[in-house]
């Protein structure tokens, strides 16, 4: 058989081609794990059913009531990534509309409905009443972002006088009302839109989480099933715990002058000293090393080391 030569030619397109060729297939390949993994999460989600590694629930929640769960829009387009676990989830409020077995129907108002999978649903019962010094949660209600609060006034026990516990002391807005500092304004609930926080472990309550990174870090408590803990931690990532690894902290803290604590800074726990506490207002005053005199806000600070 007679060989065909190479011209100089000849050899440049091949030599271009095969470059073309690797990249196109490797482009491929990209394209065809991405679209694996989008059918795997898919897959997963059967009714009820997370992203995360955490059963499907029951819910508490009836017809009417007010309930806190992820911002409608934010929760569908993040299923939709290619990683919902690393994604933002903001809670708002909603009224619940028909409670199922492990997924119901939430209205987010003008007629936004969805469903949500019960596992990631906060209930609010109806017809709470609180006593001053109570802590309650509830959303910002100038707002809808979940929060704590403690109650400042609690003379009408169904509409008390609240301040914001998981809004940073620290921040320079103000309140468009009172002109007062956003962290130290007041505000009176609605009735039927809070729910006494009473147990350390229960949906709301702050908890201390042992991370293999960053120490021991504060996140919120959304649900508990199957000893596994379902919270919502810095910057709105959702993650689940073993029950073990957590800790509650305390609801309403008796911290000591003096006395050596631990306290959130940014997302983790780092030790310091008490100063003098505003016990009233849910405020713990500290010092350490990088802070001559900061406010805590109940929630996020423990006493001993």
């Amino acid at each position: 058989m007679k060989k065909i030569p190479l011209n100089r030619i000849s050899i440049a397109i091949v030599l271009f081609l095969i470059p073309c060729l690797l990249v196109d297939c490797t482009c491929k390949k990209k394209r065809r794990v991405r679209v694996e993994v989008k059918q795997k999460v898919k897959e997963k989600l059967l009714p009820g059913r997370i992203p995360w590694d955490f059963p499907p629930t029951g819910t508490r929640s009836k017809v009417g009531e007010y309930v806190l769960v992820p911002e409608m829009s934010q929760w569908k387009s993040n299923l939709e990534s290619d990683n919902p676990k690393s994604r933002t989830y903001l809670y708002c409020y909603a009224k619940m509309v028909k409670p199922g077995v492990v997924e119901s129907e939430v209205d987010y108002g003008n007629l936004n409905k969805s469903l949500i999978p019960n596992s990631l649903i906060i209930s609010i019962p109806r017809l709470q009443m609180v006593k001053t010094g109570d802590i309650v949660l509830t959303w910002w209600q100038t707002g809808n972002e979940m929060q704590r609060a403690i109650v400042l006034n609690g003379s009408n026990s169904r509409q008390p006088v609240v301040r914001y516990l998981d809004i940073d002391l620290n921040n320079s807005a103000t309140d468009d009302r009172t002109g007062s500092p956003l962290g130290m304004a007041t505000y009176q609930l609605e009735e039927n839109s809070f729910v006494r926080i009473n147990d350390e472990w229960q949906p709301g309550n702050k908890i201390a989480v042992q991370d293999s990174i960053w120490g021991t870090v504060v996140s919120q408590i959304v649900n508990i099933a199957d000893k596994k803990v379902l919270a919502l931690g810095f910057a709105g990532k959702l993650s689940v715990y073993p029950i073990e690894k957590c800790k509650p902290m305390p609801i309403k803290p008796k911290i000591m002058r003096h006395q050596t604590v631990k306290f959130m800074d940014i997302s983790h726990l780092v030790e310091g000293r008490a100063l003098y506490s505003l016990d009233s207002a849910g405020i713990v005053y500290v010092t350490n090393k990088s802070y001559e005199k900061k406010p805590v806000s109940f929630g996020y600070i423990i006493g001993g080391k």
